[in-house]
């Protein structure tokens, strides 16, 4: 059977590097898999980010070709294509022109420890593979009316049928919650306003449809995330976007030799002005003081009740210190 790793980024240049850097590590593990990078050309205006100083960076086209350049020294195909909704991950509709018979899709805040044709090989028998979902807590806070919801970070498409009945209904299915009146639409549409839930959409759309097909979660040995123990022991490891940062500060330390010469391995990109400001504003409309970041971090790391709360305010207090220590 012939196969596919799959990776969907715009060009932001923080989207970038976090691509980059997993593209990078994937090759060190495996230097003749198909990669395939599906890169949106949008200037990087249609980036939506918890993390201000994401969403507001500049568009810099040296860092696109930088990207793309990198990828071709590693014999990465890269397929350029226009965005097609607001919402960045409905790109994702893109990955029905994906012709081989088993597609891993990987999501860019992802570090590879090991070969990932381990994961193509383990689970012939059923149709999709994925991850269940780390946010028991915001679901049952939130109500979640469905199914065991599940993450759709990294995807194992065993078969054609539901890699098309998800990408290739994406689109349309994204664009038809407002009318729709069933009880998992009702919950989407509710939280509208939370920025989560303009992340999540696609998200809902993948655990309807994976629940109709023959699906098993991943062995945490092959994929799992950061806030499980021991990921670094994984395969693939996936991180959450706003806190990519602090885990690559640990991968960096302890994984030399998987980042060697790869051109976004770099020091954190010190805030601008106007980015130090609008922070600090998000910070005062909050009422959270700088020194309470080393306790969000704990919270984050070792409370699991806690963790989503933590996780809100971590990326707002991240940048203000890097702001603080460069001012």
């Amino acid at each position: 059977m012939n196969k596919v790793c799959v990776y969907l980024v715009n060009e932001n240049e923080h989207y970038l590097r976090m691509t980059a850097i997993s593209v990078g590590m994937l090759r060190k593990k495996n230097t003749h898999i198909h990669v395939r990078v599906f890169l949106i050309r949008d200037k990087s205006q249609k980036t939506l980010s918890r993390v201000p100083s994401v969403a507001l960076q500049e568009y810099d086209a040296s860092k696109t070709e930088l990207f793309i350049a990198y990828c071709k020294k590693l014999g990465v195909e890269v397929v350029e294509k226009p965005p097609v909704d607001e919402i960045f991950h409905v790109n994702r509709s893109y990955f029905t022109e994906c012709t081989e018979d088993q597609v891993l899709f990987i999501d860019g805040d992802t570090f590879v420890y090991n070969d990932v044709e381990l994961i193509f090989n383990s689970y012939p028998e059923y149709d999709l593979v994925s991850m269940s979902s780390v946010m028991e807590d915001w679901l049952k806070e939130t109500g979640w009316p469905g199914p065991e919801y599940l993450n759709s970070s990294i995807i194992l498409f065993n078969k054609r049928e539901p890699l098309d009945q998800y990408a290739g209904r994406l689109l349309t299915e994204v664009q038809q919650f407002p009318t729709k009146t069933d009880e998992v639409s009702k919950w989407v549409n509710r939280l509208e306003s939370d920025i989560v839930t303009r992340f999540l959409k696609d998200e809902v759309i993948f655990t309807l449809m994976a629940h109709t097909f023959k699906y098993h979660n991943f062995d945490l040995h092959h994929c799992t995330c950061i806030n499980r123990p021991k990921w670094w022991e994984s395969i693939i490891a996936h991180t959450f976007s706003h806190y990519w940062e602090n885990a690559f500060e640990l991968v960096r330390h302890n994984e030399v030799a998987l980042l060697e010469g790869n051109p976004f391995v770099q020091d954190r990109r010190k805030l601008t002005l106007i980015e130090k400001k609008q922070i600090q504003e998000v910070l005062a409309a909050r009422s959270v003081p700088p020194e309470a970041w080393s306790l969000l971090e704990r919270l984050f790391w070792e409370n699991e009740d806690n963790r989503r709360r933590a996780t809100d305010l971590a990326w707002t207090l991240e940048d203000l210190s890097s702001a603080n220590t460069s001012a």
